[in-house]
């Protein structure tokens, strides 16, 4: 018996090891691809009754948190869920109810605020996920999107009511600062991950995906939602070195697009005069890149000046930009680039720039 029993050891040994790596692997690759469902009004309820019935809350005040969830049913969808629950945890608790007054009318003046008041609470895990949720959205639709990434980037989405939203305002905030590793990972999470979507975030989470997946670094395209991120910034009364690093972007890609193209229009063997019909584009570049382009080159630093006119070029090359661009590119990018650098000479400078 025990002649057999070693030889039988040693065969199945191995093949215990690898379906435990195969368990494990698996347990792994489910947890990966987790799914993120929106909280139920029933189980709501019944977290609420359970955290009051530890409360120090006098039962007339009790009554009244869980008469709010007799105004919900099944049909209330997840997003009115999440709001119920934080008008429940106001009426539990005044620094609570001073939090969700300052979400309601969230601007760049008051987030500093806002957020102190949501620093010095004391909520359990559960509470402080869907506060930060809450929050972020709240920032997101103010056009507060670096505030946003802040709240969202520690949201533990595991515990919040309405995951749907969250992913979206997550992806939005990314998306609109050109963070597309974050962006395109929560559009990804929200489309194949979350469970009762509605049909208005992934329609405009398709359109965003797309318009990722095919922007190129170092393109108009991109030049064009710099602008677009500057101008809000700017718009919100922010001229820090946020706005301008942006800024400072913005120009040396505009500066690496025309000497590409001074490059192309000067090369092929031509004779250099740079007005021969055959360097001369005979029709628009495509609108994501520069006709022939393969790499990046190395780019000019920017100075912006105190007198007003930051942000511009030198006047002769500011010239040779309007010259290259007005032939080489599509109207509306000329309308944006010239637009955009009109609205910076009318803005001061930072202090120190």
């Amino acid at each position: 018996m025990n002649t057999m029993t070693l030889p039988l050891r040693r065969l199945w040994a191995p093949i215990l090891a690898l379906g435990l790596a195969l368990v494990s692997q698996a347990t792994l690759s489910v947890a990966a691809e987790a799914r993120y469902l929106p909280i139920s009004s029933a189980e709501l309820r019944y977290r609420f009754t359970q955290q009051l019935a530890t409360s120090k809350l006098p039962a007339t005040e009790q009554t009244a948190v869980l008469a709010l969830w007799d105004e919900v049913s099944t049909e209330t969808d997840a997003t009115q869920l999440l709001e119920q629950a934080l008008r429940a945890w106001s009426q539990m608790d005044p620094e609570f109810a001073k939090f969700y007054e300052q979400c309601q009318h969230v601007t760049a003046v008051s987030v500093p605020e806002t957020t102190t008041i949501l620093g010095r609470l004391t909520l359990d895990a559960f509470q402080q996920a869907n506060a930060q949720a809450y929050l972020g959205r709240r920032l997101a639709e103010a056009r507060l999107y670096d505030e946003a990434l802040e709240q969202f980037s520690s949201v533990e989405l595991a515990r919040v009511i309405d995951p749907a939203s969250t992913l979206f305002y997550h992806a939005v905030a990314a998306y609109e600062v050109l963070d597309l590793p974050v962006a395109l990972s929560k559009l990804t999470i929200l489309r194949t991950q979350t469970d009762q979507v509605p049909a208005r975030y992934l329609t405009v989470a398709d359109l965003m995906q797309r318009d990722l997946q095919q922007m190129e670094p170092q393109s108009l395209g991109e030049v064009a939602r710099l602008m677009h991120d500057s101008e809000r910034r700017l718009d919100l009364g922010r001229a820090g070195e946020q706005v301008q690093e942006v800024q400072d972007k913005i120009v040396a890609n505009l500066d690496e697009l025309i000497k590409k193209i001074e490059a192309q229009q000067g090369g092929g063997g031509g004779s250099g005069s740079g007005s021969s019909n055959a360097n001369e584009s005979s029709a628009p570049a495509d609108d994501s890149r520069v006709k022939g382009t393969t790499a990046p080159g190395e780019t000019d630093d920017k100075k912006f000046s105190k007198e007003g006119r930051w942000g511009d070029l030198p006047e002769k090359e500011q010239t040779a930009a309007k010259n290259l661009i007005n032939r080489e590119f599509p109207s509306h990018y000329r309308q944006a680039i010239e637009t955009y650098f009109k609205k910076l000479a009318t803005k001061p400078a930072a202090p120190g720039k």
